[in-house]
């Protein structure tokens, strides 16, 4: 058997790891906790791609894909929560009924996809961490003051040297042995997922509803691209060929299934688990959908604004792609 690593969250079935299991599963986290939890582990940075992805897709494919991935995911997690009874974790459950190999594999590619998701993370904070210095010193130290102040600020705002203070940060949290803690301290994180996610649809439905208003007071549906629209009334179209962006990425931003095991674990009836599983899949399919279809409204809004002004070429082209990659 191999070690137990990140704690007793990757330990076989029974022993040591078992009985710490089922000590902490003595006080069941509350609904709310858990719920918002699943809600995290879902919601990411992946969130931010769906309106480019929608784009890509057009409307009708977009909403098929949305519902068929997110059903299947919740679909294939639930059976994972289903015989989790007596495990803590999905290897596990792969160890008991499909033997040792599938615990090698789940192991490990439950490790890869952790470390890749480690590194994109610790990538992105450590680009919004320089931003934010070099933020900082254009106020603090707009003007040169001498040579050991500017090389100070230097090395303060070093893209190169950012991950340092984020990888210290990160560092306490990772040593929690207690899963079922962390993620509690994890699901305020959710807060700060909304928000984002009401920042775009703030800043994308009111100029679609302005769009509408100017052109037709109606919406509609054409099938055929968006650079195929002509001037009249907003038009959306139904289906594009780039819906295959969108199949690669909602399956990532569904996944729930390693950590559904710690989230849910602790005395609760099976039936209220399931409920409070369901309720948060189907927060983040509404919100993704509501994520995705608002910017494209506003892209179509847009559309027919520059369409008004007979600038059919040029800037009219390229603003669907232009306008979902700055969302």
């Amino acid at each position: 058997r191999l070690p137990r690593p990140f704690g007793h969250g990757f330990a076989p079935a029974g022993g040591e790891g078992a009985e710490l299991g089922a000590a902490e599963s003595d006080v069941a986290p509350s609904a709310v906790e858990r719920v918002l939890s699943l809600v995290n582990v879902m919601m990411g940075t992946s969130m931010l791609v769906l309106p480019w992805a929608f784009e890509g897709s057009g409307l009708l494919p977009a909403l098929l894909l949305t519902a068929v991935i997110g059903t299947f995911c919740h679909y294939t997690s639930s059976l994972i929560l289903r015989w989790s009874p007596g495990h803590h974790d999905f290897s596990t459950i792969c160890r008991e009924h499909l033997g040792e190999w599938a615990w090698h594999v789940a192991l490990w590619s439950s490790m890869l996809v952790l470390l890749g998701a480690a590194m994109a993370y610790l990538t992105l904070m450590s680009d919004f961490l320089h931003y934010l210095l070099v933020a900082a010193r254009d106020v603090l130290h707009p003007t040169p003051s001498g040579i050991l102040a500017d090389y100070a600020w230097e090395l303060i705002v070093s893209r190169s040297l950012a991950p340092l203070p984020i990888a210290l940060a990160m560092y306490p949290p990772s040593c929690i042995r207690e899963i079922k803690r962390l993620s509690r301290i994890a699901s305020f994180g959710v807060l700060a997922t909304i928000l984002a996610a009401l920042y775009i649809l703030v800043f994308s439905i009111g100029p679609a509803i302005g769009a509408i208003s100017r052109h037709g007071g109606s919406l509609a549906f054409i099938n055929a691209s968006w650079h195929d629209a002509t001037a009249g009334r907003v038009s959306l179209p139904i289906a594009d060929a780039g819906w295959g962006a969108l199949a690669a990425i909602l399956p990532v931003s569904f996944f729930t299934h390693n950590l559904i095991i710690p989230i849910m674990a602790g005395p609760t009836p099976f039936e209220d688990k399931k409920r409070q599983h369901a309720a948060a899949f189907l927060i983040v399919g509404v919100i993704y959908t509501a994520v995705g279809v608002a910017p494209l409204l506003a892209l179509a809004g847009g559309m027919q604004d520059c369409l008004s002004l007979g600038n059919a070429t040029g800037v009219c082209a390229a603003a669907p792609g232009m306008a979902c990659s700055l969302v």
